[in-house]
């Protein structure tokens, strides 16, 4: 199955929204609509999983670059409305340490710092 990403309108946070199963085939989609989240200026960044129906480890690998990617600039990777087999997999991977994992988008809004 392939991964579809949406990106929000706004800036920061930039809301990415992912369809589909994130895997070795997928992850690149990803991970370049991540990096081009962030040279167009973002500093945070939601991950609307509400439509994901799987991950490997791929997908964590690029969760991990993008939570390293945005801390160098002081932001932050918000999972956002993970199904449970996707929560699952960040809490035994220990990766829901180095991001935020919230409920849905707007939690994950409530969640993050005002930007000024």
């Amino acid at each position: 199955m392939a991964l579809s990403v949406s990106p929000s309108r706004q800036v920061d946070p930039t809301v990415l929204t992912l369809v589909g199963e994130l895997d070795v085939m997928t992850s690149p989609t990803l991970a370049d609509a991540i990096v081009k989240a962030i040279a167009d200026g973002a500093t945070d960044i939601v991950l609307d999983a509400t439509g994901l129906a799987f991950c490997d480890s791929t997908g964590l690998s690029a969760f991990a670059a993008a939570v390293e990617q945005l801390g160098s600039k002081g932001g932050r990777l918000v999972i956002a409305g993970a199904p449970r087999i996707v929560r699952r997999v960040l809490e035994v991977s220990g990766l829901d340490e180095a991001l935020l994992v919230a409920e849905d988008v707007a939690d994950a809004h409530d969640r993050l710092p005002a930007t000024a």
